[in-house]
């Protein structure tokens, strides 16, 4: 049964980012209290580009430490590891890459501390197989605006496969990340999961109010609700518990 389900790494990988992007994952596991901070972190760099970054980023450095003398420990680590999330970034795709990978990262680290002891197999960006056929979205109709896309799509940002149950896992850092491509590509996988009578569960995670979540995805024609598991970020690490 382990080898029915099987994540494959997607075309292109981002080597001089990853790295990174795992040592703040790792970081955001043993401090957990620092989470909220870097969820604010994520909504106010926003619009932060490469060119342009380093005075915002100074001014929120300097806010996080604050007026005390020395700076705790964790609070200097957190700054230079921010510091280095834009050291690395070559341009702004690499900054809007960054943001994403982050939380698929810390995510997958969620997930293998859920099923810590057992054999599993997992990924993040990656291409889901089942029974050794890949399964991809094919757009017929696309389009591509600020309020939402639907393009073609082959990845899942995590997953994880224990011979029983698959789990899934979009996550996004806004709510309104969440585009109509992503709600059909997650239909079409559940749909693939049912035809082969294999268990499976789908998670929708935003770095934001669960409710917000909600709102936007009922915005989205393709969504139907309580087909999926909403997570907030006041929920994320409770995932860690094993099943």
């Amino acid at each position: 049964m382990i080898d029915r389900i099987n994540f494959e790494p997607s075309d292109y990988r981002y080597d001089h980012l990853e790295p990174t992007a795992e040592e703040i994952a790792n970081f955001l596991i043993k401090f957990q209290s620092k989470f909220s901070t870097f969820c604010e972190f994520l909504r106010l760099s926003a619009k932060w580009e490469k060119a342009s970054y380093r005075n915002e980023l100074n001014k929120w450095q300097a806010a996080i430490k604050g007026r005390r003398k020395p700076v705790a420990f964790d609070t200097q680590l957190f700054s230079d590891l921010i510091e280095a999330f834009f050291g690395v970034c070559l341009n702004d795709n690499d900054i809007k890459k960054m943001r994403g990978l982050v939380p698929e990262k810390l995510l997958n680290k969620i997930f293998q501390d859920r099923h810590n002891g057992k054999e599993i197999k997992d990924g993040y960006g990656c291409i889901v197989a089942i029974d050794g056929r890949r399964i991809e979205y094919i757009c017929a109709s696309p389009f591509n605006d600020r309020e939402d896309s639907d393009l073609n799509r082959k990845t899942v940002d995590v997953g994880t496969w224990d011979g029983n149950k698959a789990e899934f896992l979009e996550v996004k850092v806004s709510p309104m990340g969440f585009h109509t491509k992503d709600i059909k590509y997650l239909n079409l996988l559940a749909q693939e999961m049912k035809k082969v009578e294999l268990g499976y569960d789908v998670y929708l995670v935003a770095l934001d109010d669960k409710e917000l979540t909600r709102s936007r995805l009922n915005c989205l024609s393709d969504y139907v609700e309580n087909s999926f598991s909403l997570i907030g970020r006041e929920e994320i690490f409770s995932l860690r518990e094993a099943i």
